[in-house]
């Protein structure tokens, strides 16, 4: 009972977070510029069938959130380096900008505590990836929009059907859709678990670890996913927060795997969830 309360909750708070509108962009090699203006500079481009997060509209032009992947950079005084590819911001409110210059367009910002993404670390300037954090702009009539409701949910399983491809690169791209369209995805995608296929099964473990650590208050709901009479879904959700709770650990065990060879059984996974929300526990006190 708690378990469906939760995701009721859950999915209601996501529709009302659902405070932007989703957009497909039309054409190849698209420039979104620093300002809604043509003369504004480009930070980069979008290609065909690029699904992007629209805030605001202003005299024809769509403000957007970066993808992850767009040039963004901090002054590297102010972020310290916690782990080989993540960092906290130190500074109240650091701007970022789209070149590692002070005299570069300021494209977000983000506050003291944050843990962002380090793409490279240099003595000056520090590049890091932008979602959600940087905004940019395009014109509207190179994008059409997405509804919030069913059509959300069926750009989200068509995201999902690319995922079946043995194609890396394809993959790769699909998994970008899906973590660019944010947490909203997570009601729509867990539906559909456990996939038939395996190696769809390995990319939503991916995509939704990449999800928890930009919003830890998802290490709660996959907790509640967990059921023990259903080895292989509890395979994943134990994956998925081991990831998330022990990312350095040597000795992780392969719950996913484990449990479509059989191995996984109702008392294992019992075990599995209360040793890792121990460990959660700990952290979090």
């Amino acid at each position: 009972m708690k378990t469906t309360l939760f995701l009721v909750f859950f999915i209601l708070q996501a529709v009302s977070a659902f405070s932007y509108e989703v957009h497909i962009t039309k054409e190849d090699n698209i420039n979104v510029r620093a300002d809604s203006t043509i003369l504004s500079e480009s930070l980069g481009t979008l290609d065909k069938g690029e699904s992007i997060e629209v805030l605001e509209e202003k005299y024809g032009w769509l403000k957007i959130r970066l993808p992850d992947d767009f040039p963004c950079y901090v002054h590297s005084d102010y972020i310290e380096q916690i782990s080989a590819n993540k960092g906290k911001i130190t500074a109240s409110t650091l701007n970022l900008r789209s070149s590692p210059s002070l005299g570069a367009y300021v494209i977000g910002d983000v506050g003291r505590n944050t843990i962002v993404k380090i793409v490279e670390k240099g003595k000056e300037w520090t590049r890091i990836g932008c979602y959600p954090y940087a905004r940019g702009w395009v014109h509207h009539k190179f994008t059409k929009p997405i509804a919030k409701t069913d059509n959300f949910r069926h750009l989200v399983i068509k995201i999902l059907s690319e995922m079946t491809v043995s194609d890396f690169d394809s993959k790769k791209k699909a998994h970008r859709k899906l973590i660019d369209l944010g947490k909203d995805i997570i009601p729509v995608v867990s539906s559909y678990l456990p996939a038939k296929d395996k190696d769809v099964n390995y990319s939503i473990i991916f995509v939704f670890t990449e999800l928890g650590e930009k919003h830890p208050e998802l290490i709660e709901y996959f907790f509640n996913q967990i059921d023990s009479a259903e080895a292989k879904l509890s395979g994943i959700y134990l994956d998925i927060i081991q990831n998330l709770i022990k990312p350095k650990s040597s000795r992780k065990k392969p719950y996913f795997y484990l449990s479509i060879n059989g191995k996984l059984s109702e008392t294992d996974i019992e075990k599995a969830k209360k040793y890792l929300k121990d460990i959660y526990k700990l952290n979090t006190t």
